[in-house]
């Protein structure tokens, strides 16, 4: 007989299990929407300095499903950032919100999708707060740019319960046209938001085998339809960023095991979390971490064997496998990291029901036994407790570029990256606070000291230390990397800050060469000949800057002030007029 299923009632348990769960969300993710803001990981290329977000125009929703950002075709998640941009601006508490409110969704269809396998309302509830405030997933949920993960995760779930509809043989049969239909619409719209959605055609079989489906060659001719559906968008992404890894055994060997323990370990131990972990060094199988890594993969394995009569052992186990395969990697060439905790987002959803699925079981053990249902009741409170506690600080991580790169350097320094460096002395430089001391620095320091009062030498002294600790976090950086040139762009906009004309240039000119596309560099680089009364070069870089991007008309909306302020100031006011309509005809301003 296969698995007894139920549906959706809105029993006194349902709904006390669902306002459980919201409110376990709201007290662990409430600080990350109300004082949490945008970071410099990806914010700036998902939202903040892309232009298809700035309207819903036809020239925005045109480019928007026919470009792709940083490589991934996630159309869907960049129009989810375009709506809330027309609606509210760049207020980060409305993105933060909106990632909340989906995954609040997820754990909603969490709770849905393990009654109809089976499982209790009481081990539902279990499954779904594991899976909200589980530590490893804060990273999608408080992370602006982690949309895609929770927009892809909710319409991918709606898709499989839609499916285990579909697939209720002798139930709802005038209705099996619809959900199928219906799971067609929620997988395309999934794999439009986040291409990983393509694994979930292979769920989708795995689910058939859960369900206890009769064997038919129907089986796998009614998934061709969904995998024409995801296999083109996914394609997009996969032709953007395929490449042949570097095969060599056993390191490929030992590194793609290493993935796939790697996240095995962090949700059944999650002890501490940052973005950029780092192959354990050396890379051999004499080195223990590979050898546990080894070890846990072949028992594994086994354990799928061996337990294999128990459905919801496997499927926990299987679904992982399917739903993470596509993001193991067999070496580190191409990727700034080759493991990262919202990978595993969705595909931990399997082991969520597992452990709802245990805790049931325990309890329909135990439960006539007041003391020893106390002590189960007690002691999974106090586990969800835990993990709802650590996923409260890990929030409070990504509150803003200094603390998640600072968190980083403190937790795991081993892994210091060039691009870590550059990312924290970014931070500093773009903080209010840090501008303060610039302007500050600025301000008094041509004086002479014994001008100044304890109180402003203590200052200066103190400013003298916050920067100089900015400036070696770039020069860190370029002695890592010394082709690294958002480094020295780093490096330039210090300068520029501080009032040193030349240098400002020289590393501005250095990020160019390194990068002739860099539209920041050109664009600060006017800056800096403007503020050198170089007005001519001044312009010069700024139509470089727009025809850099002559796709991002919009660009001139932030051009075309400081051209025509540059372009008064060296009394060339009709010299600008003309300029302006030309480069508004040629960009489309």
């Amino acid at each position: 007989m296969p698995p007894k299923r139920h549906f959706i009632s809105f029993s006194n348990k349902a709904l006390w299990s669902m306002a459980f769960v919201l409110l376990a969300l709201a007290f662990v993710y409430g600080p990350s929407v109300r004082d949490n803001g945008f970071v410099n990981w990806d914010d700036d290329v998902h939202l903040l300095e892309n232009p298809f977000t700035e309207d819903l125009g036809p020239r925005s929703l045109g480019p928007i499903f026919t470009t792709t950002v940083n490589g991934t075709y996630i159309p869907l998640s960049t129009l989810s950032f375009a709506v809330e941009r027309k609606l509210s601006g760049l207020n980060p508490a409305v993105y933060r919100l909106n990632n909340l409110l989906l995954h609040a969704g997820v754990c909603l269809l969490i709770l849905i999708l393990a009654r109809q396998a089976g499982i209790s309302w009481t081990g539902a509830a279990c499954a779904a707060l594991v899976f909200g405030v589980h530590p490893m997933h804060v990273e999608s949920v408080a992370w602006v740019t982690g949309r895609k993960d929770v927009l892809y995760s909710f319409f991918a779930l709606l898709a499989l319960y839609c499916y285990g509809r579909y697939a209720a043989v002798g139930q709802f049969e005038f209705q099996r046209e619809r959900y199928y239909a219906m799971v067609l619409l929620f997988l395309l719209l999934a794999v439009l938001a986040k291409p990983m959605a393509l694994g979930m055609v292979f769920v989708f079989i795995l689910y058939d085998w859960y369900l206890k489906r009769p064997w038919s060659p129907g089986l796998l001719w009614e998934k061709i339809p969904f995998l024409l559906v995801a296999a083109p968008v996914a394609g997009v992404t996969y032709a953007m960023q395929a490449r042949l890894p570097e095969l060599k055994f056993p390191d490929s060997l030992l590194t793609w095991v290493w993935c796939f323990a790697f996240y095995l370990r962090k949700f059944f131990y999650p002890d501490a979390f940052v973005v950029f972990y780092g192959l354990p060094k050396p890379l051999a199988v004499t080195n223990l971490t590979y050898l546990a890594s080894v070890t846990a993969f072949v028992l594994f394995i086994a354990g799928i064997f061996v337990f294999r009569k128990c459905r919801m052992f496997v499927l926990a186990c299987l679904f992982y496998i399917v739903s993470i395969f596509f993001l193991l990697r067999f070496d580190a060439a191409a990727d700034a990291n080759v493991v990262a905790d919202r990978f595993m987002y969705l595909p931990s959803l399997g082991f969520c029901l597992l452990l709802g699925y245990g805790a049931q079981r325990l309890l329909e053990k135990y439960g006539k036994n007041v003391f020893a249902r106390g002590a189960l009741i007690a002691f999974l409170l106090a586990a969800v407790t835990g993990l709802g506690a650590k996923a409260y600080y890990q929030t409070l991580v990504w509150k803003d570029s200094v603390s998640l790169w600072g968190h980083q350097m403190d937790i795991r320094n081993d892994v210091a990256t060039a691009l870590i460096y550059q990312k924290l002395g970014d931070g500093y430089l773009r903080q209010p606070d840090f501008q303060k001391i610039l302007d500050h620095y600025v301000a008094i320091k041509e004086r002479p000291l014994n001008t100044l009062d304890y109180n402003d030498r203590l200052l200066l002294e103190n400013d003298i230390h916050k920067i100089g600790m900015v400036m070696q976090y770039f020069q860190a950086a370029i002695a890592i990397k010394p082709d690294f040139e958002n480094a020295f762009y780093g490096m330039g906009d210090l300068y520029y800050r501080l009032g040193n004309g030349p240098l400002a240039f020289q590393n501005l000119a250095r990020a160019i060469e390194l990068r002739k596309d860099h539209f920041d560099a050109y664009f600060l680089l006017a800056k800096v000949n403007q503020a050198a009364g170089l007005h001519a070069e001044a312009v010069l870089a700024f139509r470089k800057a727009v025809e850099l991007y002559p796709e991002h008309g919009r660009m001139l909306k932030k051009v075309l002030p400081e051209l025509e302020r540059m372009s008064a100031d060296a009394g060339q006011g009709e010299r600008y007029r003309k300029a302006k309509e030309e480069l508004l005809k040629e960009f489309g301003g």
